[in-house]
């Protein structure tokens, strides 16, 4: 009987989680009595073919940017404006050339490769018909996925242009007691394949990382500590051990009565 105890201990033990792989950014490069800036990598997006975007042109007489706007009625009329699918419905798709088609007589304009900056200086030199306006491009398709040990794993879409992966994690309910902090693997889609990334979030060196800020479509996987699989087994453990102990206790209570 003891030692079904001492064994149910043992492996109770085993499943527990260390603090040491539950705190971020614990390799000392920080000071409680002094500020440490970091410096940011550039990563700024750029656009690729399959992206979705929102093209918008103002001027002060609307009449004239009648022929540049995209017909919204479709999406509008059914409420579907900020669904998906109205977003896709108003958004310029960048086809496998790299370019959006612009109503208006202005036709196909390149932008893949561009920073929505560039893209924005770009389209605004195509339109010819006006002289005083102003143009907005913005990405439609900021999605992000998390997957894992997460407390709310799903897919996110973003409304901001400069997202970090750690604003992802937070969005998703932050990493459970069970996650792997020191093997969390970003995928990111490039134009001609698939990019895995291994990040260790116990290191500071994320934060001047080209990988600190997401791109739209980035997959986070937020990989299991060994604990966790203990942890799962601990129920179908702590039946075994209960049926046991009742053998064991009913071969005491026959050798008691046989006596």
């Amino acid at each position: 009987m003891k030692k079904i105890f001492f064994l149910a201990l043992v492996v109770l033990a085993s499943s527990c989680v260390k603090l040491k792989d539950r705190i971020y950014f614990q390799d000392g490069n920080f000071s409680d009595s002094t500020t440490t800036f970091i410096k940011n990598q550039n990563s700024t997006y750029k656009i690729q073919a399959k992206d979705i975007l929102s093209v918008d042109v103002y001027a002060s007489n609307l009449a004239d940017i009648e022929p540049l706007r995209k017909d919204l009625q479709s999406s509008i009329a059914t409420g579907n404006a900020a669904t998906g699918g109205g977003l896709y419905l108003r958004g310029y798709v960048v086809d496998e050339k790299g370019n959006i088609s612009m109503p208006g007589g202005v036709g196909d304009i390149t932008v893949a490769g561009l920073t929505l900056e560039e893209a924005k200086e770009v389209i605004k030199s195509k339109i010819t018909i006006l002289k005083e306006f102003i143009v907005e491009v913005k990405l439609l398709n900021f999605n992000v996925s998390v997957l894992g040990e997460v407390t709310r794993p799903g897919q996110y879409q973003i409304f901001q242009e400069r997202f970090s992966l750690l604003q992802g994690l937070a969005m998703a309910g932050d990493l459970t007691d069970f996650a792997n902090r020191r093997n969390v693997r970003l995928i990111r889609q490039r134009p001609d394949g698939v990019e895995v990334k291994t990040i260790d979030l116990t290191k500071s060196n994320l934060l001047n990382s080209e990988y600190f800020f997401l791109h739209p479509n980035d997959a986070i996987y937020v990989e299991p500590l060994k604990a966790d699989t203990k942890r799962n087994n601990l129920p179908v453990l702590g039946t075994i051990f209960a049926g046991a102990s009742a053998i064991v206790l009913i071969a005491n209570l026959i050798v008691n009565i046989s006596k």
